[in-house]
Formats: C-alpha cells, structure tokens, sequence
C-alpha cells in the first residue's frame, strides 16, 4: 500500500469515529443486574450498529473509487505530454483530418540495432503517443504528426466521347487527312503514389495504365493492331531544401517549358494542351523525360526558376539509349501583381531548350483537338518526319486572374538545324523554322476564381478548381443541399504554322469553345466544340475539321 491509500484508510477510519460520536454511545447502567426497560434499549443498539456498518459500507465503497481515480491521475501524470504539432501541419498538402488515439506504450529497452533496421522505432520513442495520422485533402494521405514522413495514394481517370467530321476534299484530297473516326475512349488512367521520407526526400510513382502502342507499327495503325500498356509517367524522387539550389529532382519527369505543359492534365481548360505542345513539346513522349532537374523560387515567391539535363526520347517507355541526344531546359517566371490569395494576379514567363534529335530525326506532328480514339488512331491534320541535328526552342508565357476571369497566352518559336527531307533519299535544307501561339480566356459564371500555384515541381502554373458551394454539400444543421458547383465558359484561338522551304506541312488555324462543370474538386464534365481550318501546302486537301467531345474526369 502506497502513500496515497494509506492516507484514504485514515480519512475513513476518522470519519467513522466522526459519525460514532455524533450519535453517541449507548446509555450505560451502574448495575450490571438487568432491568425491566432494558428490553427497548437493546433494539435502539442494534439499529445504530446496523447504521454504523452501512456507513462503513459507504465509505469503504468510496475509498475504492478513490483509488481507482487516484490510480488514473497517476497514469495521466506519467504520460509525455502530446506533440503540438498536429496543429502546425493542419496547412500542408495533406491536413490532418482524423487523428486515432490509443493507449500510450510502456517504454521498453531499445536495442541499437533496432534503431538501425527500424529508423520508424525511433519515431515512436520519440512520440509514445499514436504516430500515424490519418488524412483527406482532395486524396488519402497518412503522415506522422512532425510530418517528416508521408504517404499518399491517388490517381485520375478521364473518359471521352468525340465525334469528328470534315469536309470531303479535307478528307479525300491529295495529303488528306482520311474519313476521321467518332470514338469512345479512356483518355487517361493514371495510378499514382507520391509521399516524403526522412523530411528531406520526396517521391512520385506514376503510371498510366491505358497508353496504347500499334503492335504493327510497319503497317498503318488498325483498331486490331492497337493495345493498351503501362507507362511510367511522373516516376522521380528529389531533395529539397537545399541551400540556394533548392530542390534536386532525378527520374522522368517534365521538362520545364509552357505554362500549359506544367498545369496537370487534371486541370487544364479544355480537353487538349494547344497544337504546339503537340508539334513541339511533348506530341511523341507525352511530356515526360528521364533527366536531372533543379528548380528553387524566390523568399516572396514571386519569382521561380528552373533548369534541367533531360534524355531526348520519341518514345513514352521512360528510357533511351544513343550517344549525346540531350535535352537542356530552363524556365524563368515572374508574378509582379499577386493580390487576395491570387484572386487578381498577373504572370508572365520565359522557357527554352536545346535537344539534340533522337537518332537524328524528327516527326512534326499536329492532331485534331478531340483525341478520337487511342494515339496510333489518332486523326492528324499535319504529319512530317525529317532528319536534323539540334531542336531550339523559345516560349514566352504570360497568364492573368482577375476575379472570375482568367487569360493565358504563350507564343512558340522551333528552329531545327541541318534538316534533311524525305528520310529515305533526304535533300538538304539547313535550317528550318515552325511558330505557333495561343490565346484562351475564361470566366466563372458561379463567381469562383482560377486558382494559382505560385511554385511547384517546375514553376508557377494553374492549380486545382475549388467550387464555392459542392454540387450537393450537408449544412451545419445535417439537412442535404443542392448546389450548382462551379460553371466556367471559354474560349481559345491558335494558330500554327509547319510550313517552310517547302517541306509539305499544314498552317492551322483552330477556335474551341469550352464548357466545363465541376461539381466538387475531384471530378469534372467539360464539353468542347472544335472548329479548325486546314490549309495544305502544295495541295487543296484544305478546308473545314468540326468536332464536338465530352469529357468525364475525376482524381483523388
């Protein structure tokens, strides 16, 4: 018996005495020979003594539940006090959400070696208390509560349905483009596990499970030629918080170049990045390089930066073998006006690079704005592979948020030098330039506001779509609401051209209007109508492509 239930005896034994006295003792007789009024006597002393054990009774009942408290306050007393910082990451990526809570451990002794093997162990020393935290931002996350390691798991699906018509000598002409396909199609398919390590490492592993190949690629593609197959997309880990460098990224990854090429596929405007993403950026490898990146931002955040050594690859498989075929990147951004969260906010950019060709060739490549079908089906409006020896290109970009208003345009200049045509006899035309650019302008009809990434992987871009009211929300008294969501109308013109010292390419000419309809921030309906005039070089297979696509996209 400790100190403490020796002390509750005590106070039992003296409130006992307390309450005997209180009543006090039974009359006593100067003889001890009994008398006749005896008789009621004895039965007042058995009812105080019957009184006297329920007391006893009570108190002792009490005493055990004191101790029992006392038992509990002391467990309290001995348990390390909770970490604080379960409020200080309520603003990271992934907010904490859900916290489980379970009985401290015991500690116990450590081994090193255990240490060694186990570096989790050591975080649970350090915290006895639950490490693991549950979390929902836009996915499912789970991170320790210092937030030094985190795992989430996500990914997208995007579903379209396109029909495409053009006019008869666009389709039948000499050059022309052939009957164009309506399709049904799966667009994207991406799983993706992203997290942190040890603080300073993080990581994404990223496959697109419905990328199609033509297994007959000597032949034109046909719909029993083509099969899906998983390719790696953001496949990378990097370091940051490095002194002035910032972060150091290594694997396959974007490029940094184009406003539009950093913003994910999850959020872009309409249904397909421009043609000149197509012809220059990423048409043959989807965007994605295998290479060595490092990018940092300024302490305002108003201005990042970017550079990178890429592998040049015309394939999407995430791997490529050749001597020298390199790829130099840079991106320079500034937001000189950045007002209410990035409510009103004006950017502009700049992005080069220098690639050496893949095995010395090039294929110049500009589809139609709805993707009908899977790629090798894919209808092209201009299609032209020649050889060459070093691709340059210049992009300078400028965006704009203004309330519900958004703009963004980019203006592409490609020069291809010692550029030979056709392949298979090539005559030489030295150096070779194509351009292109793009407007686009959209607006809220239900008051939201585009929203903005100051810094990311590869610079500042456009950022998730954050209806002001869900489609359908819970109010505060538990009654089930219907909302509109979010509703955003636009439209885009561009313009390419693919034309120069005769090679037979296309000069383009395309006006998309958009529709899109979030109902909450992880799933989107878009509706585009296309129409693009063709005008062939050396041919009259020109004239009008329309097309009308919708596209169902969630991601988590």
């Amino acid at each position: 018996m400790n100190r403490y239930s020796c002390a509750l005896t005590w106070v039992g034994v003296f409130l006992t005495v307390l309450c005997y006295g209180q009543e006090g003792p039974p009359p006593r007789h100067e003889s001890s020979r009994p008398q006749e009024s005896s008789s009621p006597q004895v039965s007042v002393d058995q009812a105080t003594l019957q009184q006297l054990l329920r007391r006893i009774e009570t108190l002792e009942q009490q005493n055990r539940e004191l101790r029992e408290a006392l038992q509990r306050l002391q467990e309290n007393v001995t348990q390390p006090p909770r970490p604080q910082v379960l409020e200080q990451n309520t603003s990271r990526n992934f907010e904490l959400s859900a916290a489980y809570d379970a009985p401290p451990k015991k500690p116990s002794a450590v081994d090193p070696d255990e240490l060694k093997n186990n570096p989790w162990r050591l975080i649970e020393l350090h915290d006895p208390s639950p490490w693991i935290r549950v979390s929902w931002q836009h996915g499912l996350g789970i991170q320790t509560p210092d937030g030094n390691f985190r795992v989430h798991v996500g990914g997208r699906t995007q579903f379209d349905t396109v029909w495409v018509t053009a006019q008869d000598r666009v389709e039948a002409g000499p050059g022309g483009i052939g009957k164009p396909r309506d399709a049904f199609a799966f667009r994207r398919g991406r799983f993706t596990i992203d997290g942190k390590l040890y603080r300073m490492i993080e990581f994404v592993s990223e496959y697109d499970f419905v990328n199609t190949f033509d297994a007959d690629p000597l032949d034109p593609a046909r719909e029993g030629d083509v099969a899906n197959t998983p390719v790696p997309t953001d496949l990378w880990a990097q370091i940051v918080d490095i002194p002035f460098l910032g972060t150091i990224r290594v694997g396959n990854q974007k490029p940094p170049i184009s406003f539009e090429h950093i913003t994910s596929s999850r959020w872009l405007n309409f249904l397909e990045r421009s043609f000149m993403f197509d012809a220059f950026i990423g048409g043959l490898d989807n965007g994605f390089r295998p290479g060595v990146q490092v990018f940092n931002w300024s302490q305002d955040e108003t201005i990042t930066w970017a550079f990178g050594v890429f592998k040049n690859n015309n394939t999407v498989f995430g791997w490529n073998v050749g001597d020298g075929e390199y790829d130099l990147t840079g991106r320079l951004t500034w937001t000189p006006i950045y007002a209410e969260d990035g409510k009103y906010l004006i950017h502009v950019g700049l992005g080069a690079s220098g690639r050496d060709l893949d095995n010395d060739r090039y294929r110049l490549r500009a589809r139609t704005m709805l993707r009908n079908g899977p790629a090798p089906l894919h209808t092209a409006l201009s299609d032209v592979r020649f050889l060459g020896d070093t691709m340059y290109i210049l992009v300078p970009e400028f965006a704009l948020v203004w309330g519900p208003w958004s703009m963004v345009a980019e203006y592409y200049a490609t020069w291809f030098t010692d550029v030979g045509f056709p392949i298979a006899a090539p005559a030489p035309f030295g150096t070779t330039f194509y351009h292109g650019g793009y407007i686009e302008v959209l607006y809220f009809l239900t008051g939201e506001y585009r929203h903005y990434l100051r810094h990311g992987g590869s610079g500042a871009a456009f950022n998730r779509v954050i209806p002001d009211r869900n489609f359908i929300y819970i109010d505060r008294d538990g009654e089930i609401i219907f909302a509109p969501g979010a509703w955003q109308v636009g439209i885009r013109y561009q313009y390419i051209d693919l034309v120069d010292k005769g090679i037979p390419g296309a000069i383009l000419h395309d006006v998309t209007l958009g529709l899109n309809w979030f109902p909450n921030a992880n799933i989107r309906f878009q509706w585009n109508y296309t129409f693009t005039h063709r005008d062939l070089a050396n041919s009259d297979a020109d004239g009008w492509v329309h097309g009308f696509g919708m596209r169902m996209a969630y991601d988590f």
